[in-house]
């Protein structure tokens, strides 16, 4: 008996020194300095460079983006190989931009202390995390205001109160929106971007500013008109162990890694990464170069000076398939319907529709039940960072499924799950790799759970604990 004692003493502590030792191959464990917590956990990035192996995004040349779609379940930057030269890497540099667009047009900015930029959900205010002196916030500012600003970001706060020194600004606008005659000197190029058909946006940042650690359903391609831009790209199939945020949360598409304060001991999934075998990439994207990120490759992309870059998105083709699955397949109940009986209806929706996929794609409702909750939502729970009561989220579904004008039967709810169960195969057809495809799994199993429980986030974490042991 004691034998077996001091053999189970040793198991545990080679796996506690194990994942020690992973932990010092990444590089980052924990900080809670102040020059940490005053950077909102910037410093993690560094961390992220240390994950996996990396190599780089490979360079092609290409007449059109079109050409360059070939490699589309790959990273690639490309040039063009006819030897023209784009107007527009003549005509733009930032003072010329300041002069067409003047200071008559009023942009919104984010504007922050930290280099690190959040996305933002449209409907929702910045959300800013506790423990962090220097907050973000969104101001609008005059165009030219905005350019002096990047250009000398040492400028006076005597000479604009709203840029101050040290201040890390950053702008993604429409190009329609600030100068028709800028759209203008894009337009004999159009052909470049015609597999895009997507909206032309502006770029600009304080050099050193970066986009935390996203991913994005559609096709990106950023071209780069003047200036530099770093990035490091994560394969999707890492995605599961990157701790994504819930769907439901406003930093949703983002990972959880740059979460002050930066402890990796909260993402072991993270820490034993590179035993998958998976490579990252990266590349510094130069003038004139375009670099083109497939979907759901999760992303960060640094300034490394205060250049310009244009930013589109490729529409995917699963793309109205997905918008159908989470707009239009989440069952709505009746608002007479208590919080007990939404929930115990919810409850029961999800475990069937669970069980019918453990029965034809078991790895996939397996991730489901015993990935889920662990990985999007137990990091987020009883932290200091972001907790779920924060969110403002607003009505997802355009037009759900409803149970208003029909009984509460099981042979109803059938018809649902079988309508769900349908939708989701369709798309576990459409969407590769299969990672992808449970990221998707994970946004739609977020808007079942918020839905069931009328919109009381706080609930949504003990909705899932319950359903999922239900299943075990």
């Amino acid at each position: 008996m004691l034998s077996a004692f001091v053999r189970l003493g040793l198991i545990c502590l080679s796996g506690v020194f194990y994942f020690a030792i992973a932990l010092a191959e990444v590089g980052f464990g924990f900080d809670e300095s102040e020059d940490v917590m005053e950077q909102g956990g910037c410093v993690a990035d560094s961390m992220l460079y240390n994950l996996l192996e990396i190599s780089l995004v490979p360079r092609v040349t290409a007449s059109t983006v079109k050409e360059s779609i070939q490699y589309q379940f790959n990273p690639v930057v490309f040039h063009r190989h006819d030897g023209r030269q784009w107007e527009v890497l003549e005509k733009w540099s930032l003072p010329s931009l300041g002069r067409r667009v003047g200071a008559n047009v009023t942009i919104p900015v984010i504007r922050s202390f930290n280099p690190l930029i959040w996305a933002f959900d449209a409907t929702s205010e910045p959300t800013n995390f506790q423990g962090v002196k220097q907050s973000c916030d969104i101001v609008d500012l005059p165009f030219r205001d905005f350019v002096e600003g990047i250009s000398s970001p040492t400028i006076s706060s005597e000479e604009s109160d709203l840029v101050e020194p040290n201040l890390h600004l950053h702008l993604n606008a429409p190009l329609e929106k600030l100068s028709k005659d800028l759209l203008a000197d894009v337009q004999p190029y159009v052909e470049l971007f015609e597999s895009c058909r997507a909206e032309l946006r502006v770029t600009m940042s304080t050099a050193g500013t970066t986009s935390a650690l996203h991913y994005n359903i559609q096709r990106r391609v950023r071209v780069q008109v003047t200036g530099s831009t770093r990035a490091l790209l994560f394969p999707p199939e890492a995605a599961k162990a990157l701790y994504l945020f819930p769907h439901i949360h406003p930093h949703r598409s983002c990972s959880q890694l740059q979460t002050p304060p930066a402890d990796l001991r909260r993402y072991p999934l993270a820490v034993k990464l590179r035993e998958a075998g998976l490579v990252a990439q990266e590349v510094t994207l130069m003038q004139g170069e375009v670099l083109s990120i497939p979907p759901f490759w999760l992303t960060v992309l640094t300034n490394v000076d205060s250049g310009i870059a244009i930013d589109m998105q490729q529409p995917a083709a699963f793309q109205a398939a997905v918008d159908r699955l989470l707009h239009r397949t989440i069952p709505e109940l009746p608002a007479a319907f208590t919080l007990d009986q939404t929930v115990a209806v919810g409850r029961h929706f999800l475990t069937t529709l669970l069980r019918s996929l453990r029965r034809k794609v078991p790895r996939l409702a397996q991730f489901a039940i015993d990935g889920h909750h662990k990985q999007r939502y137990e990091p987020l729970m009883g932290s200091d960072s972001i907790t779920l009561t924060t969110i403002k989220v607003k009505r997802h579904c355009k037009d759900p499924m409803t149970l208003e004008s029909m009984p509460i039967t099981s042979s109803n709810l059938m018809k649902l799950v079988r309508t769900a169960y349908d939708r989701l195969e369709q798309l576990a057809q459409m969407i590769k790799p299969f990672d992808a495809f449970e990221v998707v799994l994970g946004d739609y199993l977020d808007l079942v759970a918020l839905q069931s429980v009328q919109r009381h986030h706080v609930s949504v974490s003990a909705f899932f604990a319950n359903c999922f042991s239900d299943l075990r």
